[in-house]
This record gives C-alpha cells, sequence and structure tokens, in this order.
C-alpha cells in the first residue's frame, strides 16, 4: 500500500506522540568543605584543645567520597595560611593529621582574640572562587576580636550582620551551607532572626564542658531537582547522598521533607537508608500540589527543605538541607502534522 493511500485512510492527519525520554533529572556535582578552626588560647583553657583536634582530625577522615577537597583554616584575630588536600590522597592526608597533631596555639605579642566574622569572610572567598559546597565553623567563644584594627573592621554586630542579613540570599546564591558547632561556653542565638536565615545548622555546646558527641553529615548529591507532569502519577524522588553515619547508626536519623512555595507548605517523612533519600509525597500533598501547579505558566517552582531529629547520642547534619526542584508545567506534547494534497 502506498503512503499516499496511508495517508488517505487517516483522514489526512497523523497525530505524533512524544513522550518525554527523562521524567526527571537532577544536576549533581562533587564534595568539597572547609573548616574554620578557632585555635584561641581560650581552647586549651577550657581543657578542649585535644578533644577539638580529634574532632577534627575524626570527621575529616570519615568523609567517605575521596574526590572531596578539604580545606582546613585556623584563625584568632585574622585567619592563617590554610591546609588543603584531597581526601583520595593518602599520602596528603597523613600529612594533615600529622600537622592538626602537632599544631600549637599560636601566641602573637599583645594578646588575640576571637574574629568569626573574619574566618566567615574568608571562607566566603573560597565558597565563590572554589564552589564550597559546606562550611564548617569550629569555635569556642563568641565573635571578640582584640586587635584594635580588627576589632574597627569586625564590630560586635557584625556576626548579627552576617548571619541575619547575608548568609541566606549568598548560601542559596553559591549553593553553600553553615554548620555552626559552639564547642564550649555560650551559644550563639540563631532564634533571633531565624526567620531571616537559611542553610544554616547550629550545634550548642555540650553542658557538660566537654566536645559534644560525634558529628556525621549526609550530603545530598543532587543540587536541582527537576520533573515533568508524569511526576503527579508516580511522586517519589530519589536523592543520592554521602554520608558519615555509620551503619549501625543509620536507622536512628528520622528525616522529614518540607515542601514550600509561597502560599503552599507540607512537612512528612522520608525514608533513609544510608545510600539515598527517599522521598514519597503523600497523595493529598500531590493533589493540593497539582493543583498549585497547573497555574504555572512555566515552571513551578519549590524548595525541598530537610530536617533531621535530635539525638543525644551523636549529631548528625544534612549539607546543604535544601534542594531546589521545579515541575514544568507541560509534560506530554501533541504535535499536529497536516499532510497538504498535491
Amino acid at each position: 500500500m502506498r503512503f499516499e493511500n496511508l495517508i488517505a485512510i487517516f483522514g489526512l492527519i497523523l497525530i505524533v506522540y512524544i513522550v518525554p525520554t527523562h521524567a526527571g533529572q537532577a544536576q549533581v556535582v562533587e564534595s568539597k568543605q572547609i573548616y574554620l578552626w578557632d585555635v584561641t588560647f581560650s581552647m586549651k583553657q577550657n581543657n578542649i584543645w585535644d578533644q577539638v583536634k580529634a574532632l577534627l582530625k575524626k570527621n575529616i577522615t570519615e568523609i567517605p567520597d575521596k574526590s572531596t577537597e578539604v580545606i582546613v583554616i585556623p584563625y584568632q584575630d585574622d585567619v592563617f595560611q590554610e591546609r588543603r588536600f584531597k581526601m583520595g590522597d593518602d599520602q596528603a592526608v597523613d600529612k594533615f593529621l600529622t600537622w592538626v597533631s602537632e599544631y600549637e596555639v599560636p601566641l602573637p605579642k599583645g594578646g588575640h582574640g576571637t574574629n568569626i566574622c573574619r574566618a566567615l569572610e574568608r571562607a566566603q572567598d573560597f565558597v565563590v572562587k572554589e564552589k564550597i559546597n559546606t562550611v564548617y565553623l569550629l569555635t569556642d567563644g563568641v565573635h571578640e576580636p582584640k586587635r584594635s584594627d580588627m576589632f574597627q573592621k569586625y564590630p560586635p554586630g557584625c556576626l548579627d550582620d552576617f548571619i541575619c542579613t547575608k548568609w541566606c540570599e549568598f548560601a542559596s546564591t553559591n549553593n553553600a551551607f553553615l554548620v555552626y558547632y559552639q564547642l564550649f561556653g555560650t551559644d550563639y542565638d540563631l532564634k533571633k532572626c531565624s526567620k531571616e536565615t537559611c542553610r544554616i545548622s547550629f550545634i550548642p555546646p555540650d553542658k557538660s564542658g566537654k566536645v559534644g558527641p560525634d558529628l556525621y553529615s549526609i550530603t545530598p548529591k543532587t543540587t536541582l531537582i527537576s520533573k515533568d507532569k508524569t511526576f503527579f502519577s508516580k511522586p517519589i524522588i530519589f536523592i543520592p547522598v554521602t554520608t558519615t553515619v555509620p551503619v549501625d547508626k543509620v536507622k536512628f536519623c528520622s528525616i522529614s521533607a518540607h515542601i514550600s512555595t509561597n502560599g503552599f507548605s507540607e512537612t512528612f517523612p522520608t525514608q533513609f537508608d544510608g545510600n539515598e533519600i527517599k522521598v514519597v509525597i503523600p497523595s493529598n500533598v500531590v493533589s493540593n500540589l497539582k493543583n498549585l501547579c497547573k497555574n504555572s505558566s512555566d515552571y513551578c517552582k519549590l524548595m525541598l527543605k530537610f530536617e533531621i531529629n535530635k539525638n543525644s547520642d551523636f549529631n548528625t547534619v544534612i549539607t546543604p538541607n535544601v534542594v531546589p526542584m521545579r515541575i514544568k508545567n507541560s509534560g506530554e506534547r501533541w504535535i499536529e502534522i497536516k499532510v497538504l494534497p498535491e
């Protein structure tokens, strides 16, 4: 049968149904981490110097992804020369461990203070230039520079300004996350600006006067979740992670997901097996989400945020704990092709 006859049978109209090859795509990046290490003399006065060294070495050597690059910056009033290496370089890791073990508190003439703002500012440089994903701030004090030049440039209110005003936009733009680990003393009050902050996890000091329990991390390898309308028929998201959580402690990590956009907010549990976070969106949430997204002209843009339960035996942070999500308002496409007679 000739092609012209086939066309005639179907009324000169051929309908082509195009099914998207990929229902969802995700952007993945390699992990990079920076550690801001408070090396003021108070660490020895508070009898936590050796404990913090052990915490730093343990936290870094347990990073499972060998492609992860690590930068450690000691700081007092100002920052000192950084130490950097990749986890896959065993010789560099060994040299780093020796360096930490032998490191002594610098004692500049005239004393020194704790300049948290300067340390965070230096971390921002690395975040922008080298795409650092996670910043760990380790400190046993409050922001209190003593050098006159540093005190003038970084006054007492600069930390509030940094965390409450500047960090959220900066971190969202650069896909960064801050873990503020208060090792000792008076903890920083994040609640005073909690509505304005984002991408920060605060670990308060242990009330026993010692460095708190082990610190583990869960790092999503997905930085953007992209779906089309077919997602509503099977609303499941798999987010691969790297983690330092030991296998026997995975079952104690209860993670909830919070999906939100303007005028929409829902929270529900997830499943975590140590390799990935499985998000199964409940049917009632899917129904509301579908109604919300049908009014979007192009993409329905959402934010998926994770929260992990508190555990008295160990600390766990999700870095970063937010993943942007978008659902394309058009799923399948019908294209009408008309064959005109000669």
